[in-house]
């Protein structure tokens, strides 16, 4: 199973998205939510698939993508949707992450890859995947220390 990031913040600080109706908010976070989504934010999906999924009418999906297209959050061109700056949120970082997300751009038609915003999609992650930021690892038990018998402290 897949793992999108929806940051909070998109609630209280996106006003773009504060002043769409409840349905649009919907179809929106499912564009970049949904499992057909890849790294680099550009999909094929058909408009039948969005509406069998979503539960939208074809008249609500119409409308939405109108406006997510005018206000330039959504590229959507014969059964492509490219959502932009849908990787700015994601952090698959790593070297098999880079190959994968350079396949699936390679993957994409041309007329498609000419007409999407290569700053919101063109970001590589560095290859450092390190993420444990420990200065140590802990996982010895503390030895007691006797005096007379009694437990006096321990010793780490």
């Amino acid at each position: 199973m897949k793992t999108r990031i929806i940051h909070t913040k998109i609630h209280l600080e996106d006003d773009w998205f504060n002043t769409l109706p409840i349905e649009y908010k919907y179809l929106f976070i499912y564009l970049f939510t949904n499992e057909h989504i890849g790294l680099t934010g550009t999909y094929e999906l058909s408009k039948r698939v969005i509406l069998l999924e979503t539960g939208a009418t074809e008249e609500q999906w119409n409308n939405a993508i109108e406006k997510f297209q005018k206000d330039d959050r959504v590229l959507y061109i014969d059964g492509w949707i490219c959502v932009k700056n849908a990787g700015k949120h994601t952090d698959y970082s790593g070297g098999k992450n880079e190959i994968a997300y350079k396949k699936e751009l390679a993957s994409i038609p041309s007329k498609i890859r000419d007409k999407m915003d290569t700053v919101s999609i063109q970001y590589i992650y560095p290859t450092d995947t390190t993420r444990n930021h420990k200065s140590e690892i802990r996982n010895k038990k503390p030895e007691p220390i006797y005096k007379d018998g009694q437990i006096v402290s321990y010793k780490l």
